[in-house]
């Protein structure tokens, strides 16, 4: 009896000992890595887990998060290695910011600090400064995530956008005065701006005042300006006949009247005018007398002329007649009277619509029988 309960306590032993062998192991559980550095814009990054359990992992935060289903692949008889794959969003903030993993066995765990860097926002200057006519520039920025972009003026576009080169299109500023606008460059909690200056358009005209002959004739006026100009005279007897990079010329035409004119011309470009005051004198014609009287010989007389242009001299009747014409002094010949009366004649000085007329009367009377004055002095 006593053989027999030895027998069956050796074996109860042989079978505790042979259960007991795989309980009795240790657990085990390691994790690489265990700090994780994450830029701004956001990264999936992945955790290895060696255990001889099952492990699971979890994020403290939200914006990091488990990506996809983990993989375990077997390294050894009795351990696994588990992959994790997490997903850490981008940082709208310029404030970095951390996290904590903790992956989990049965009894044992582990944590793997998560940081997540600042969003930085570089743009590569903050003033710009451009003439009237600068139709576009460039600027540059760096920034973690995404980013917008507005102008505080309609003069001022963007162009075009590739990623990290900004260029603007400038509309020519037309007015004599500068002006400034904003760009605001924004990316999450973070904005940087640009501020933009704008040169006033110049105009200048030279000259202003213009004095043109009586004849007519022609004048350059000379324009700059950055931007483009509209030039309009307030009289047809202004012509602009060429413009060559900037250099007007005009003709005036003659002035056939007496009286002198004035005309403008007027330069404009955006909100900027200027005028040009073109003075043009009137005709002068004035001969020193308006009658001639001569006996039944006839003979000559002399008619002193004084006049700023050219001009034309006529008689109505043939037996007067321009003899010479010598400077400003017009000699004129009566023939002999044959007709038995007196007559008379006319002389018209003519320029452009001013005339002067002088009449010539020749007598029947012989000379030494009451000769009439050769000559009146009227002066026009």
């Amino acid at each position: 009896m006593r053989c027999a309960l030895l027998a069956i306590s050796c074996s109860l032993l042989a079978v505790l000992s042979a259960c007991g062998g795989s309980d009795d192991e240790p657990e085990t559980l390691s994790v690489t890595p265990t700090t994780v550095s994450v830029s701004a814009a956001g990264d999936t990054f992945t955790l290895t887990a060696s255990a001889n359990v099952t492990v699971s992992a979890t994020s403290s935060a939200a914006w990091l998060s488990l990506s996809g289903s983990n993989t375990t692949t077997s390294t050894t008889a009795s351990t696994d290695k588990t992959t994790f794959s997490f997903t850490a969003t981008a940082n709208t903030s310029s404030t970095a910011r951390t996290a904590t993993i903790i992956v989990k066995g049965i009894t044992l765990s582990q944590q793997v600090s998560v940081t997540q860097e600042g969003l930085t926002l570089n743009v590569s200057v903050s003033e710009v400064s451009i003439d009237a006519t600068t139709d576009e520039f460039t600027v540059t920025v760096a920034a973690d995530t995404d980013y917008s972009v507005t102008s505080s003026a309609d003069w001022l576009t963007l162009k075009s956008d590739t990623g990290s080169r900004l260029t603007f299109s400038v509309a020519a500023n037309t007015s004599s005065s500068s002006r400034t606008a904003t760009i605001t460059i924004t990316s999450g909690d973070l904005t940087q701006t640009i501020t933009v200056t704008q040169a006033a358009a110049t105009l200048v005209v030279s000259p202003t005042e213009v004095s043109v002959g009586v004849d007519g004739e022609s004048f350059v006026v000379n324009v700059t300006t950055e931007t483009a100009y509209v030039v309009t005279p307030s009289a047809d007897w202004l012509t602009l006949v060429s413009d060559t990079d900037g250099a007007l010329t005009f003709t005036a035409a003659a002035n056939e009247n007496s009286e002198g004119r004035t005309a403008i011309i007027t330069v404009s470009s955006g909100s900027q005018t200027v005028t040009i005051t073109v003075t043009q004198a009137g005709v002068i014609l004035v001969i020193d007398k308006t009658t001639a009287g001569l006996d039944i010989n006839g003979g000559t007389f002399t008619v002193d002329v004084t006049a700023n242009v050219s001009y034309s001299i006529s008689c109505s009747e043939s037996w007067v007649s321009l003899t010479s014409n010598s400077g400003t002094v017009q000699t004129f010949t009566v023939a002999t009277n044959t007709t038995g009366a007196t007559r008379t004649a006319t002389v018209t000085f003519k320029a452009g619509s001013v005339s002067r007329t002088l009449t010539v009367t020749q007598s029947t009377v012989k000379p030494g029988n009451g000769d009439i004055d050769n000559v009146g002095m009227e002066e026009w």
